[in-house]
């Protein structure tokens, strides 16, 4: 396939002495080494780990003071990761059913179905790790945490996390044929996203001890300003940064990906 500007419908433009970061990248590709993008990112994971773990323990464990768990942050970044995949499998199935002149192939999917599929798991695996060590141990200041959420409507809704967010995706991730179908991908993302949503909901909420419409209407208001500022953000930044860096060496590559 020959890959050029009019992949994505983007001029190529002249180097200019300003800044160039990633939105300049496909303009200009001699001025973006991927030796740079490497360095960059393997050096900023430990720092976007410290982060997220940090981000968990003081927004959220802070919540319970008398209970802590040292696999929370993992806990929270492997749901971020289910929830950030999963909004990638819908956001693929609107670039294969729009204009652009790129879409995904089904072996994108299958590669991004396998990346999910395994981090659902690692979710599940954090979700039985945690509960078990802390059950066992039967330590009264750390089995009341769960002692709240596994009882009444709140046990209801921890079955539900589990069945809707691990034993189904992972029975539909098994199948090839699942992990390659475009719509299947898009429907467990939309799936996904929503029993992450319900599992954050699980962990924060029974904590305050209460429960009313008016609480409900407030947890919406925030769900709809946060997801619908994020989405107006995208919609504004769409038309000036490209689809796709059509100048990165290894765009005809990833164009045409195939999985062994």
């Amino acid at each position: 396939m020959a890959v050029g500007t009019d992949v994505v419908g983007v001029t190529s433009r002249e180097p200019s002495t300003a800044g160039v970061g990633r939105q300049q990248q496909g303009a200009h590709p001699d001025r973006m080494p991927p030796q740079r993008f490497r360095f960059v990112s393997a050096a900023a994971l430990p720092a976007a780990g410290l982060a997220m773990t940090f981000a968990a323990i003081d927004w959220m464990m802070s919540l319970s003071p008398a209970w802590s768990s040292s696999v929370y942050g993992g806990y929270y970044f492997a749901g971020g990761m289910v929830s950030a995949l999963a909004l990638l499998a819908v956001l693929a199935r609107r670039a294969q059913t729009g204009r652009a002149a790129w879409a995904p192939t089904p072996e994108h999917f299958h590669a991004l179905g396998r990346l999910t599929l395994a981090f659902v798991l690692f979710w599940a695996y954090l979700w039985y790790a945690q509960f078990f060590v802390i059950w066992i141990a039967d330590i009264p200041r750390e089995a009341t945490w769960y002692a709240v959420r596994l009882r009444g409507g709140w046990g209801v809704v921890a079955a539900v996390v589990l069945a809707c967010g691990f034993a189904l995706p992972v029975f539909a991730l098994l199948f090839r044929a699942a992990k390659r179908s475009a719509v299947t991908m898009a429907v467990v993302g939309v799936w996904l996203l929503a029993v992450h949503y319900v599992d954050v909901y699980w962990l924060l909420v029974p904590e305050a001890g209460r429960w009313s419409l008016a609480d409900l209407l407030w947890n919406a208001g925030a769900l709809a300003f946060v997801g619908g500022s994020t989405t107006a953000l995208a919609i504004w930044r769409q038309p000036t940064v490209p689809q796709a860096a059509v100048g990165d060496p290894f765009l005809e590559w990833s164009l045409r990906y195939e999985a062994h």
